[in-house]
């Protein structure tokens, strides 16, 4: 076997014989490269588990959001669970009748708030809540609701929910999808349409 390919070797010209080491180069090299790949992916899978959110972190990350929040100029409260949540909570007033636009408005200013920590990564969830309230609030009603009677039966809530997953809302972040598929993803609950408010209630005469 090894007169045949010492044969082979010297039958061959000196180009032929250059491109034969090349193409078993190129081989070795894919090879090693294939190794490497399959060694990080086992990597990967072995470490496919976020790491646990400490307590630090969940602080790090609620302040973080809270600041950007302020700086924003929403009122609010941010709670960061052990579960990957992330619970942003915005106290609008009762200023306007677009209810929609400002809870839309709200909504956006929170979600950015979040995707633009970086100390938040690891984090699964972001649940927004949006309470509209009035300086006049009904007695008879639960904070965050209104009547057109002091049944409190009467009380409508006037608050919107919005939930989205982490990834969906980083990508959007880094530019990876737009405004209107990122709007796609979001599970989105307007607030609901109030019936008509008593005069002293809404300010409007």
């Amino acid at each position: 076997m090894g007169t045949r390919i010492d044969y082979l070797m010297v039958s061959l010209t000196r180009r032929q014989r250059q491109a034969l080491m090349a193409l078993g180069l190129a081989n070795l090299i894919a090879l090693s490269v294939l190794g490497v790949v399959l060694l990080r992916a086992r990597s990967s899978a072995g470490a496919s588990v976020s790491p646990p959110l400490t307590p630090q972190r969940l602080e790090v990350c609620r302040q973080a959001v809270s600041r950007a929040l302020l700086e924003a100029g929403q009122s609010g409260m941010v709670q960061t669970r052990q579960d990957g949540v992330i619970l942003v909570q915005l106290q609008r007033p009762i200023t306007t009748t677009a209810l929609r636009l400002d809870a839309d408005s709200a909504v956006w200013t929170a979600l950015q708030a979040v995707a633009s920590q970086s100390s938040c990564l690891g984090h699964r969830t972001v649940q927004i809540t949006v309470l509209f309230t009035s300086p006049t609030q009904d007695p008879a009603c639960p904070e965050g609701s209104q009547a057109t009677t002091r049944s409190a039966d009467e009380c409508q809530p006037l608050r919107a929910t919005a939930r989205v997953d982490m990834p969906d809302l980083l990508l959007w972040w880094l530019g990876g999808i737009d405004d209107a598929e990122l709007t796609s993803r979001v599970n989105y609950q307007p607030p609901a349409t109030p019936r008509p408010l008593l005069p002293e209630a809404t300010g409007i005469p």
